[in-house]
């Protein structure tokens, strides 16, 4: 008798090694129909001849049933399917009107009719009540939703991940934005920021920890995706938070072409009651897409082998705030004479000599204040007196506060471009090729030159695709891909350059006006800093890249649909990030008060990685599936997936801080990664 647990092992052991050859990618952006061909009486009949036929594109794989009658089509196109079955002694039978869908399995039984080979039947197919093939919960947006559905155009290109949001157990925001880069959502309870998110198969989530999914396709160029909450099979892998899977559109037999345009114009709205003027507000969002069969006149018509779709889509946006009140010193205070520094009740508040300082018996601590409340010119330090002659005239030179008119403007500029081109060698042999790249620049534009915060991003993504199916015999198809991702970003401050020097500030990094807080004083209503920074004050330039190399062979045997397969993924972060290069330099009120003052905040960094990518990363998952059909009516989905992720590591990273002691940056020890 056989021992019972060594045949388990050995059945492990078997899962695992086969495991190992499997991948969590299985040709994602497809779908595939499945079904049985019978005779009246219901028994399967083997070696059928089974057509698989996309009615746009006119394009056929051949295929032959199982001894059980079964067939298997997989690596299908988003598409309608027409399906033709031969065999000899049975009226020929067609199913026309099969819908397949990404990441979906179609169902289509036929069942045949005793008759001669040249009569056919032709059956339009109904579509399915129930879905019966797959095990995974999950919602399709189809073509005429993301088509049809309105798309808030408000600061950025329009989203086709917003469609998202209507599916069941999604939560969370999304933006199709370089600068709305730390939106997350999770779905059906996932963790944020660990959904995966597929573009005609390849994985475009970044390696960088900054956000999910960024700028880089066009709406008019998204055939469908769907959104998989849970339950779905081993060939995905790679997912914490569920699953976002987006085809993009192909071309057809039939040339087709769509063009449009968003527009709003602050020339058709009303003013606001309280405000004297419009505020500027112009975005235009317009594009269009063109598909269809490869022709060139007298060279080479590609019809029902050839097929090409490019789509483009920009954006404009022009935003500005008119008037935004700031608070900064009045001219006597620039000077050292607070004379006129009074607290509501108009009473005078007193300023103290933080030099005369002293500590008495009991620990009181007592310091004299400077008369009348002057500070004599030779105690202010020269590079104060440097930054503060900057400053602009105010607005209301006799207001404390909310003296100075500050204007500000948003401009972005965003162009994506979407290439996709399919060809049929034969019938066995098929290539895809697809290409999608963005580019977004924003600035964020201020007042008062570089003691402001104005600055700027520039963002450039690139997606690419090839993908090769391969029929080899009527029960065996294998689909291989490659794919590559690359973000690249940068943020500075819009005002560069030795400022540092200038002002007279020594040992610093010469990049960029230093960053000052002063307690009480800002330039514009939401702005923290009272000179430099702001939203792009650092000097940032990141690069995501993501390769993918993945194959897939499905065999169809009896009743059962095997797949097997293994996916390699390289993945890279390279960053230098000069944060407060310049320095970071806070003074508050408390300085020259009683009692417990505090003293000025300081502090320098500069931290950079690279030139090399840093927590480069490889990954070698691997799943294995057999859906199988015990009985007529009950369908079984066994999968087994590995996973073996390398050590991730850094290539070079440095860190240096400042040493506020003697006024110079000391070199020191490595981050931890």
């Amino acid at each position: 008798m056989k021992n019972p647990t060594s045949s388990l092992r050995r059945t492990a052991l078997l899962l695992f090694l086969l495991a190992t050859l499997a991948t969590p990618a299985l040709a994602q952006d497809r779908g595939g129909i499945t079904g049985t061909v019978s005779d009246q009486s219901g028994a399967g009949i083997p070696n059928a001849s089974v057509k698989v036929t996309n009615i746009g594109r006119g394009e056929a794989i051949e295929l032959r049933t199982t001894t059980a009658g079964l067939y298997s089509g997989s690596n299908l196109i988003p598409g309608t399917y027409a399906l033709t079955v031969m065999v000899p002694g049975f009226r020929t039978s067609t199913l026309t009107g099969i819908e397949v869908r990404v990441g979906e399995i179609a169902r289509a039984d036929v069942q045949l009719q005793v008759g001669e080979i040249t009569q056919s039947i032709e059956v339009s197919a109904a579509g399915a009540a129930l879905k019966t093939e797959s095990s995974d919960v999950g919602s399709v947006v189809a073509t005429q939703a993301i088509l049809n559905l309105p798309l808030q155009v408000a600061g950025a290109v329009r989203d086709p991940l917003a469609f998202a949001k209507l599916t069941p157990g999604f939560a969370g925001s999304t933006a199709n934005s370089a600068v709305e880069y730390q939106t997350f959502y999770s779905i059906n309870g996932g963790q944020a920021g660990g959904t995966s998110i597929l573009i005609d198969g390849a994985d475009i989530t970044l390696t960088s920890v900054q956000s999910q999914f960024n700028t880089g396709v066009t709406v008019e160029g998204v055939e469908e995706f769907k959104v998989m909450s849970s339950n779905y099979s081993a060939e995905y892998g790679r997912s914490t938070g569920g699953i976002i899977n987006l085809t993009l559109k192909s071309g057809t037999n039939d040339f087709h072409g769509t063009a449009y345009e968003f527009l709003r114009n602050d020339k058709l709205d009303a003013r606001g009651f309280f405000n004297p003027e419009r505020l500027v507000n112009r975005q235009n969002d317009f594009g269009g897409l063109f598909s269809g069969p490869v022709r060139l006149p007298k060279l080479y018509n590609g019809r029902d082998r050839t097929f090409f779709m490019v789509a483009y889509e920009g954006f404009r946006y022009r935003q500005g705030a008119l008037g935004q009140i700031g608070t900064y010193p009045i001219d006597d205070f620039r000077h050292g004479d607070f004379s006129k520094l009074v607290d509501s009740s108009g009473k005078q508040i007193p300023i103290f000599d933080p030099a005369t300082t002293k500590v008495l018996g009991d620990g009181t601590v007592v310091r004299q204040r400077f008369p009348g409340n002057v500070i004599p010119a030779n105690r202010i330090d020269p590079v104060a007196q440097n930054v503060l002659a900057l400053i602009p005239p105010l607005n209301y030179p006799d207001q404390l506060t909310n003296n100075i008119l500050s204007h500000q403007q948003n401009v972005t500029n965003t162009d994506i471009l979407t290439l996709k081109v399919d060809h049929a060698f034969n019938s066995a042999h098929k290539l895809t090729f697809s290409y999608s790249q963005a580019q977004e620049d924003d600035a964020d534009l201020r007042d008062f030159g570089p003691l402001g915060q104005s600055g700027g991003a520039l963002q450039k993504t690139r997606y690419t695709r090839l993908a090769h199916d391969y029929v080899i015999t009527p029960r065996l198809l294998n689909h291989v891909q490659f794919g590559f991702s690359r973000r690249w970003r940068r943020e500075s401050p819009r005002d560069l350059g030795d400022y540092a020097s200038q002002i007279g500030l020594k040992n610093v990094g010469a990049t960029q006006f230093p960053v000052m807080n002063l307690d009480g004083y800002y330039p514009a209503t939401g702005q923290t800093n009272t000179f430099g920074g702001g939203p792009f004050g650092n000097i940032y330039k990141g690069v995501d890249n993501s390769y993918q190399l993945n194959e897939t062979l499905s065999y169809t045997r009896g009743r059962h649909n095997l797949k097997f397969g293994g996916e390699m993924r390289k993945q890279q972060y390279n960053v230098s990030d000069l944060s407060g290069h310049s320095g970071n330099i806070g003074f508050v009120s408390a300085q020259t008060g009683l009692p417990g003052f505090r003293t000025p905040s300081v502090s320098f960094r500069h931290s950079r990685t690279g030139p090399e990518p840093r927590g480069a990363a490889s990954c070698a998952p691997g799943a294995t599936m057999d859906d199988g059909k015990t009985v007529r009516r009950i369908v079984t989905r066994v999968g087994s997936g590995v996973e073996a992720g390398f050590v991730q590591r850094t290539v070079s990273q440095s860190l240096r801080p400042f040493a506020a002691g003697n006024g110079t940056r000391r070199a020191g020890p490595p981050a931890v990664p």
